[in-house]
């Protein structure tokens, strides 16, 4: 952030950079009829806020039981995307002293997204510092160790499926498992150095975080919407903040984002093209190696469910139906929360396709008295929050 504010004080003292922030803060909004335009910003969205990588949950799966997630992920959610309108103004602030210098419009300064501006704004802004060699050095590490810091939210949930996968062989062995793979992930980056590592760079960003974690996005809402239930999802978080689900995340939960990732899935997919790198059109061998990225990671997924399906007995819709439930190990982590949550579990809370559809759109009443803990257990549950 230091480093934010300094190039945006040094920029502002520049002819041209009040023309750039202009142009951020008035938008063209003729373009937001643009269908490609909102796919395009949700995806950005989701790279930027993270779901769908199993990083969050990995980190939500180390907080206390009674931890107030909603609130924490509020606040995160907000900052980020403060710190990006932050990160735009100094971004179009630099922009707007280069057009000034090459008496060019703002517009045709920066061009595409994270890449350019990484590599090519933020270094023509620090340009006009004192040292810039010096403020160059700083930047880039600025950019190393956040990149470092989500690298390893991001590989902590690898590591844990593979010790969970070979308990007997991965046991104990955090630090050479972590070290192969470190070795491992360096060899595969030294490609992005070559000549040709920002072509790489490109193809690489436009099919690995899109359709696939926009599906696997799709699946958890369905999922926890109306497969687990916002019912039984109630009564979880009931259990853990002492309160049941706010109307509105159990609304978006079950019906606003399932809608909205179904519709940017197809509208994605309708006016699907082929990468571009400033002039360079990708050709079709390079989209085809992109979709096989974009399948590999969704494989695994899609691998064990038909493990899954294969090893229950019955017929196959009884097979699929036991695959929806949770397994006996399926209860919460605090041994003082057992007794009650068995009280009303899984088998006990199950609704028509109707009922469901009610719950979800209205939610319990108030005077409802399938709830299974009493005022003052919710109480008792409501000091921990």
């Amino acid at each position: 952030m230091f480093i934010l504010l300094a190039i945006l004080i040094r920029a502002l003292t520049l002819p041209g950079s009040l023309d750039g922030m202009l142009f951020f803060i008035n938008p063209d909004f003729s373009k937001l009829l643009n269908g490609q335009i909102w796919v395009e910003a949700a995806f950005v969205a989701f790279n930027t806020l993270g779901p769908g990588w199993g990083g969050l949950m990995m980190i939500g799966c180390h907080n206390k039981f009674n931890y107030n997630c909603l609130k924490a992920s509020l606040i995160s959610s907000m900052a980020v995307l403060l710190i990006g309108l932050f990160n735009g103004l100094v971004v179009f602030a630099s922009a707007g002293v280069m057009a000034h210098e090459a008496e060019v419009p703002v517009d045709s300064v920066v061009t595409s997204g994270g890449f350019s501006i990484g590599f090519v704004s933020y270094p023509k802004a620090l340009s006009f510092f004192p040292l810039p060699q010096a403020w160059c050095v700083l930047f880039y590490l600025v950019l190393i160790l956040p990149g470092i810091d989500s690298l390893t939210v991001m590989m902590e949930p690898f590591l844990l499926v593979l010790e969970e996968m070979f308990p007997k062989f991965l046991k104990n062995k955090r630090i050479a498992l972590l070290a192969v793979t470190t070795i491992a992930t360096f060899i595969i980056g030294i490609m992005f150095v070559t000549q040709a590592g920002g072509y790489i760079f490109i193809l690489g960003i436009w099919y690995i975080g899109t359709w696939n974690i926009v599906l696997i996005c799709l699946l958890e809402a369905i999922v926890f919407g109306w497969v687990y239930g916002c019912n039984r999802l109630d009564k979880d978080i009931q259990m853990m903040l002492g309160r049941p689900i706010p109307a509105a995340v159990r609304i978006c939960l079950a019906f606003i984002i399932p809608i909205f990732l179904s519709t940017l899935l197809t509208i994605s997919l309708a006016t699907y093209r082929t990468p571009t790198f400033g002039e360079y059109d990708y050709p079709g061998y390079a989209a085809a190696v992109g979709w096989c990225i974009t399948l590999s990671t969704l494989t695994p997924g899609i691998g064990y469910a038909v493990y899954t399906l294969a090893t229950q007995k019955g017929t196959i819709i009884k097979r699929f139906k036991t695959s929806l439930r949770p397994t006996n190990d399926w209860m919460p982590a605090k041994a003082d929360c057992i007794e009650s949550w068995k009280k009303d579990n899984y088998h006990n809370s199950r609704m028509s396709w109707r009922q469901m559809f009610l719950y979800n759109l209205k939610g319990r009443s108030r005077n409802s008295a399938s709830s299974t803990f009493t005022m003052e257990e919710q109480d008792s549950l409501k000091m921990y929050t």
